[in-house]
């Protein structure tokens, strides 16, 4: 029983980079149905007009990160972490906003967060930390910027995005 778990578990939040010197794991939230399919049609649009990278596109889906990128030496402690920690988790809601950017690098769809939402960023934060490692600055932050990446890494395009 606990294998059948722990593969569920661990193809659920698993996220394996592609190059060299990357965390192998990332937490995030998956967008579904209709919030699925816009924004993955701003991000083709984007591509489209623009051309530019498609970051929501098959094998990259749109997502909210909540923990990570990181790595963990142990990877059935991981497991085990998180199964417990999403077993006491309620339903959590967020809305999707306007368009926002991060230092003319990311193109981005605002997620504007609930407190829950907000919350459990930090507490997934402060329990991971324990056993995560090479995880980026901003998990450490209070402040969090909430987005979905529609494109990124576009040069000199920006003013004309």
């Amino acid at each position: 029983m606990f294998e059948l778990v722990f593969d569920f578990l661990k193809r659920l939040f698993r996220f394996v980079y592609k190059g060299k010197g990357h965390a192998p794991y990332l937490i995030e939230f998956r967008l579904q149905g209709e919030s699925k399919r816009f924004a993955l049609e701003l991000s083709n649009e984007l591509s489209r007009k623009f051309g530019v990278e498609q970051s929501i596109r098959r094998g990259k889906p749109a997502h909210i990160t909540l923990f990570g990128p990181f790595n963990a030496p142990d990877e059935k402690v991981l497991v085990l972490e998180f199964s417990y920690f999403c077993k006491k988790l309620d339903l959590i809601t967020f809305h999707l906003g306007g368009f926002d950017h991060i230092d003319k690098k990311v193109i981005y769809l605002d997620v504007e967060p609930s407190k829950e939402l907000e919350d459990l960023r930090r507490q997934l934060a402060r329990e991971f930390m324990r056993f995560a490692t090479n995880f980026p600055k901003w998990d450490c932050e209070k402040q969090f910027i909430f987005h979905t990446t529609l494109t990124k890494d576009f040069g000199e395009k920006f003013e004309k995005i």
